[in-house]
């Protein structure tokens, strides 16, 4: 039909009655020539060519008896005609896209609904003031919507990585306005629906100055530096939510809300210390082991704080960090079971030795003992890999593989490599790249990866290596660095006292826990 549907340029519109006379009659007319037409063509009826049909003889009948200006109208729908164009990237079939998009699969969003809303409020008997109000809006709209598309601004307020959740970022907005949409409600229009009953509502109604209010409110912290770090932080921790410090903020001064960020922090950790039941300080109990989330969350803060420190406009970058997939780095090397060469054994049992000799020099100046220590087992593995040298065998035997792992396990809380002291925040490639390498090769590899160009517009981005990590790799918190290969017992303990130090006005004190 559509492939001859020139053929009916020969049907006579000169009495067809102009379509904005009267719409009823007009339809009525197109009717009777449908049914005259197809007598000839049976083959034809159906529904689709019908209406096909009524839309090319309305357009003829418009062109041929309305007061249209052919030249005028051909410059706007040249010109002045924009389509929005969706692309199937999976080369489906397209009759079945086509179907699939004329039957509401492409939804218009809460956002597009709730603006069409603010537009029709803007009516006036004078069309230009009403144009011009109209304009204004829409402009603000798309200036709110391309901040909003700043990922360094968005991944402040929001920790969603899913980029079909917000067809338009200004939506998340409109979520934070109305009350939270329960979890067992699935309607897609949730927040439109609440927004225009809210606006029906006369004593509480939402104008546009409310939603500008709202997204300035946010700015206003973004662009505060001590506010944009204590608010991403519990935002990204759920600590707090976005929507829960905005209600926060309605209700006290400016002061008194930097305050509650903190005493918000302050909780978290309190929290967790009395849910232990342990008696000890709080960054005594993280665990890699058993307590691996509240690990990271603290080393995060701690990365956070020191960007604090350092420089008035130097900001943590919570779109990278959401962005990548993070891990807890044993920074003294973990999984001695996975060495696979005798040379890897060698260096992993003189970095066992130097902590070991280490450990019982600061214990003899104390008056302490370590004999928790395993010795016998320790001098069976060296006098074993002493053997495998002398034998020019490069790989581990099932003898010796046995006794790494039984000594591994038992060393692990004698040096205590699962605390806080033994560990650094790395995305997770990163750390993976590192598996069991020494100290000194970590570092080297971090310095490299430190040394390469960022580009923002690479698809393969260098990771982003939080500024504590790189600290640590480069012995910032040690007082003593001639030995710059080796993560020693000192270092830790160097190490442990700065975040203590970093994150003393956060942490409960032992025995005093808040009730």
């Amino acid at each position: 039909f559509l492939k001859n549907i020139k053929s009916l340029d020969d049907i006579n519109m000169l009495d067809f009655p102009p379509t904005n006379e009267n719409v009823d009659k007009t339809e009525q007319s197109i009717i009777d020539l449908w049914k005259e037409y197809i007598q000839n063509n049976q083959i034809l009826d159906n529904t689709d060519n019908f209406h096909f049909f009524m839309a090319y003889i309305t357009i003829k009948n418009w062109f041929t008896n309305g007061s249209v200006d052919k030249v005028v109208f051909l410059r706007k729908l040249k010109y002045d005609t924009r389509f929005i164009w969706y692309v199937e990237s999976n080369e489906s079939d397209p009759k079945i896209v086509f179907r699939n998009l004329n039957s509401g699969k492409i939804a218009l969003t809460n956002a597009e609904l709730i603006k069409a809303n603010f537009i029709n409020q803007l009516k006036d008997q004078n069309k230009e003031i009403q144009k011009l109000r109209q304009n204004e809006l829409a402009s603000e709209w798309d200036k709110i919507e391309q901040e909003l598309h700043n990922d360094s601004f968005w991944f402040f307020i929001n920790n969603s990585t899913d980029s079909e959740r917000y067809e338009t970022r200004i939506d998340l907005l409109f979520e934070l306005m109305v009350e939270k949409q329960p979890k067992n409600n699935s309607d897609k229009l949730y927040t439109y629906r609440k927004f225009t009953q809210i606006q029906e509502n006369s004593e509480s109604v939402y104008s546009w100055e409310d939603v500008i209010l709202y997204f300035y409110q946010l700015k206003e912290w973004y662009e505060d530096n001590e506010l944009y770090h204590l608010i991403g932080y519990l935002v990204y921790t759920d600590v707090k939510s976005i929507r829960d410090i905005l209600n926060m903020s309605k209700e006290i001064g400016k002061k008194e809300f930097r305050l509650e960020l903190v005493l918000s922090i302050q909780n978290y950790f309190n929290e967790f210390v009395k849910k232990s039941k342990l008696d000890l300080e709080y960054l005594e109990i993280l665990d890699y082991r058993e307590t691996y989330k509240q690990l990271t969350n603290t080393l995060l803060l701690y990365n956070i704080e020191i960007y604090i420190m350092s420089n008035a406009h130097y900001r943590f970058p919570f779109d990278l960090f959401k962005n990548q997939k993070w891990s807890l780095e044993h920074i003294h090397a973990q999984k001695a079971e996975a060495f696979t060469k005798v040379s890897e054994v060698k260096i992993w049992c003189d970095e066992i030795e130097k902590l070991q000799k280490e450990i019982e020099g600061i214990a003899s100046k104390n008056e302490e003992t370590t004999e928790s220590f395993p010795h016998t087992d320790f001098n069976e593995i060296k006098q074993e890999v002493k053997v495998h040298e002398d034998n020019n065998t490069s790989q581990i035997s099932d003898s010796l593989r046995k006794k790494i792992v039984s000594f591994n396990d038992s060393i692990f809380s004698f040096f205590k490599l699962d605390s806080i002291k033994n560990m650094a925040l790395l995305d997770g490639a990163t750390n993976s790249s590192f598996s069991n390498k020494p100290f000194g090769d970590k570092r080297d590899n971090l310095i490299e990866i430190d040394k390469k160009k960022w580009d923002s517009d690479s698809k393969k981005q260098k990771p982003f290596i939080p500024i504590g990590t790189k600290n640590v790799f480069m012995k910032y918190t040690s007082s003593d660095i001639s030995q710059m290969n080796f993560w020693g017992w000192k270092d830790r303990l160097e190490y442990y006292e700065h975040i203590k130090e970093v994150l003393h006005i956060y942490l409960p004190a032992k025995g005093n826990i808040n009730d």
